[in-house]
């Protein structure tokens, strides 16, 4: 992952941050026409970045004006367009680059942010497969980030809390249920809270809202399909822990006195679905932890 943020992120930011330096050269419309050699050149004197690496980055930043066709492109699909201004802000036409400053800062702000989360400003699968590995490297990273926020939040509010506690078949790498029943998936946070005789059990989704159509019935369905979606998924791990919480408690030295075990799944952002599903179940944002704890009776 390295080196994808080398090449697109760092390099990417200071190379259209030093095409800004051509602000003198404006015209009356905003828009900045310059040679491309003078472009190069000058990044080059000033930075000492090899030119090979500053006209790749010119050229990713370019858009294909022949590439544009005269077609009808619904709202929610656009994001999936490799050919935007606000990704690729600079034309090039002849040996002359032109841009507007206010889109190379706004496609600088859209790329840098998006690769720093491990996602990509347009198809995935037009790129080369190790950059897809690596992104997919990055990802996990900030899921994993995320979900030991939430752990580091709840464990605040609690007796005892694990986190990434699962029992996988002919191996259990960490796993407090001593049962021969294996787990039926990873359980994220588990919390004990003995005051309110309650376990709860965590599932943490770093999930980002959709706007379009299709992705919003794409996000319902994984929350909602009833073999595989997450509810569903969830609901098997509670069943699970309900059937096995002396040998939780035991672990803990706790004697079962009509404990109850609870789930919630907290999401980091607001998304649509969550309206829906909050109806009926526990779902719900990073901030409202403490105030969902203060809740169980």
């Amino acid at each position: 992952m390295m080196s994808l943020k080398k090449h697109l992120d760092s390099d990417y930011i200071i190379v259209l941050n030093m095409l800004t330096n051509f602000q003198n050269q404006i015209n009356e419309f905003g828009i900045i026409k310059i040679p491309s050699s003078n472009v190069i050149d000058f990044i080059h004197e000033k930075t000492g970045f090899d030119k090979e690496l500053i006209k790749n980055v010119i050229n990713f930043s370019t858009i294909n004006i022949k590439g544009s066709k005269e077609e009808f492109i619904e709202p929610w699909r656009v994001n999936s367009r490799e050919n935007r201004l606000t990704i690729k802000p600079i034309i090039q036409i002849k040996d002359f680059i032109i841009f507007a400053p206010e889109f190379l800062i706004m496609a600088e702000e859209n790329v840098a942010s998006l690769i720093m989360d491990g996602k990509w400003p347009y198809q995935r699968n037009l790129l080369p497969r190790h950059l897809q590995k690596a992104l997919d490297r990055r990802q996990k990273e900030v899921s994993g980030e995320f979900e030991k926020s939430v752990y580091e939040e709840i464990k605040k509010y609690s007796d005892f809390a694990e986190i990434n506690i699962y029992k996988r078949k002919g191996g259990n790498d960490k796993c407090l249920i001593e049962v021969d029943e294996p787990c039926p998936g990873e359980i994220d946070v588990l919390s004990i809270h003995k005051e309110k005789k309650t376990l709860i059990l965590w599932e943490v989704k770093d999930i980002e809202q959709k706007f379009g159509a299709r992705e919003i019935v794409s996000d319902s369905e994984d929350f909602l399909n009833i073999k595989k979606g997450y509810i569903t998924k969830l609901k098997g791990k509670e069943e699970y822990l309900k059937r096995n919480i002396n040998s939780i408690l035991k672990y803990y030295n706790i004697v079962n006195e009509e404990w109850k075990v609870i789930s919630c799944i907290v999401l980091s952002s607001d998304i649509i679905v969550k309206s829906i599903l909050e109806k009926k179940y526990n779902i719900i944002n990073f901030y409202d932890i403490q105030i969902f704890l203060e809740k169980i009776k």
